[in-house]
């Protein structure tokens, strides 16, 4: 009985966790709520309620978990110096994108797959430029990524310039 009480509570916790509520609830999350609410995932047509752990965690339990341990390690940051206003995101802001970048390409974007497949019956239903470069990616093995990389649920991200030859590091943030 205990053991079945404790797999309830650790999969409640887990279900809990990838809620979008609980994602938004850090305070330094605000602009890139506002953002993926204004995008299609944030207000698509077909009602589908994307949210955030769909797109930043890739499908499976052993996934989920490496996931939480990246949460947990990020959210004590703060605690270290880290983020803690919005401001702050936004200054290392392109470097957290790349890492989640470099995530979906090392998992063939399986967090965007396990919604959007390139299958005969999809591609049908595609115009013919999508169809086609969509045929195109699958030939030469690329994944989502590649082509969508920015822009589908935040905001489009330039590299700033450096200023006074201060090139950001990926040890100035390491999540």
């Amino acid at each position: 009985m205990l053991g079945f009480m404790g797999a309830v509570a650790i999969e409640a916790s887990f279900q809990y966790t990838k809620s979008q509520a609980f994602c938004t609830s850090c305070h330094v999350m605000s602009g890139v709520e506002r953002e993926w609410s204004e995008s299609v995932h944030g207000r698509n047509p077909s009602g589908i309620e994307v949210t955030c752990a769909d797109c930043h965690v890739a499908p499976g339990r052993a996934a989920e978990a490496r996931a939480k341990l990246r949460a947990i390690r990020a959210e004590l940051i703060p605690w270290l110096g880290g983020v803690r206003r919005p401001e702050q995101i936004e200054e290392k802001r392109l470097v957290l994108a790349e890492r989640v970048w470099e995530h979906l390409r090392e998992t063939d974007s399986a967090a965007c797959q396990s919604c959007h497949r390139i299958n005969p019956d999809d591609l049908e239903l595609q115009e013919t430029r999508a169809r086609a470069e969509h045929l195109d990616a699958a030939k030469l093995g690329q994944t989502c990524i590649e082509c969508h990389g920015d822009g589908v649920a935040h905001e489009k991200l330039e590299k700033p310039e450096a200023e006074g030859g201060d090139e950001w590091k990926e040890e100035d943030f390491d999540l």
